[in-house]
């Protein structure tokens, strides 16, 4: 449901324009994915000109996580995936778009040349610490180095392990 263009372009602007960037986008029923993509890139140019009021030269960029769980729902359901919109469309200088996905899955999804690859390394030990430190103060390096064994030193793991964490007692 979350890969069809129509969703996905209308959850991306509403989250920009719950900052403030832009207004919100409203798609009907009915309405093709390529009319709600001209409305949506609409919104990522009104996010760019205000953000570019007080900064000239900044850019958006929108990251997409899991962009390989999208294309597989999208396949599965013989629908189409937003992820080959964003990749296909041109959005205007300033507008960029970081996708993360395991890196197996990329080129059997997309063809060589249509993304550049930047692996993304686990945290050694001393990223773990400083990763719990800003979150908890009285973090230690033992409880960092059991952190680190346990998650390997990937971020996501860690984000998830400690989401719900109040303390580390």
């Amino acid at each position: 449901y979350r890969h069809l263009p129509e969703k996905a372009f209308v959850q991306i602007a509403n989250e920009l324009s719950a900052k403030g960037l832009c207004e919100p986008l409203i798609a009907t029923n009915g309405l093709s994915s390529q009319t709600v993509l001209v409305d949506f890139n609409r919104r990522l140019q009104d996010v760019l000109r205000r953000l570019r009021v007080q900064h000239p030269d900044a850019g958006v960029y929108v990251f997409i996580d899991a962009a390989d769980n999208a294309k597989m729902a999208a396949q599965d359901a013989k629908e189409s995936c937003f992820v080959d919109y964003l990749l296909q469309s041109r959005f205007g200088e300033g507008c960029h778009f970081v996708f993360s996905a395991r890196t197996g899955r990329m080129r059997e999804f997309w063809p060589e040349g249509a993304f550049d690859q930047v692996e993304i390394k686990p945290f050694d030990e001393d990223e773990v610490f400083q990763f719990l430190k800003r979150k908890f103060a009285d973090a230690n390096s033992s409880i960092a180095k059991k952190l680190y064994v346990r998650t390997a030193g990937s971020p996501r793991t860690m984000a998830g392990i400690l989401s719900d964490c109040k303390t580390l007692k």
